[in-house]
């Protein structure tokens, strides 16, 4: 009797390892998807351009600056549509110092893409400098964030 205990005792850790040990399985995310503008200092988007940078400092002329953006969820099998508009009431810009698409193309298989503004210099912006304020106000297959 007791040797048969001796053995039980013995086997019991190895059965109760072989029990205790599954394989984990992740879970797929099934869920929506959240498109944003990329967050930067003080967690709020933004996006700055000097004419300077380029060594262009007193020549009317135009850039392109890019603004990240980004998806929460699952890549995108296909591109979609990010719909976009400029808060007038925040932007200090005038409508022929940028030109900015009504929407952008997220593309296939990105988790962050860019979005391409052009901005114009020109002689009032030598005196000064201008804020531009987008929104993205919708997307296709994701929600906006």
């Amino acid at each position: 009797m007791i040797r048969i205990m001796k053995k039980i005792l013995y086997m019991l850790p190895f059965v109760l390892l072989a029990v205790a040990c599954q394989e984990d399985t992740l879970d797929v995310y099934h869920g929506d998807n959240y498109v944003h503008f990329t967050p930067g200092i003080n967690d709020k988007p933004a996006a700055e351009y000097n004419f300077a940078y380029d060594g262009i400092t007193t020549a009317e002329t135009e850039a392109l600056v890019p603004v990240e953006i980004r998806i929460w969820g699952y890549l995108p099998e296909t591109g979609f549509r990010c719909n976009l508009s400029v808060d007038t009431e925040k932007s200090t810009a005038a409508a022929s110092d940028y030109e900015l698409e009504e929407s952008t193309l997220f593309r296939t298989g990105n988790h962050v893409d860019t979005l391409w503004i052009k901005v114009k210099r020109n002689a009032q912006l030598l005196k000064t400098d201008y804020k531009l304020v987008v929104n993205m106000t919708s997307a296709e297959n994701a929600y906006v964030v």
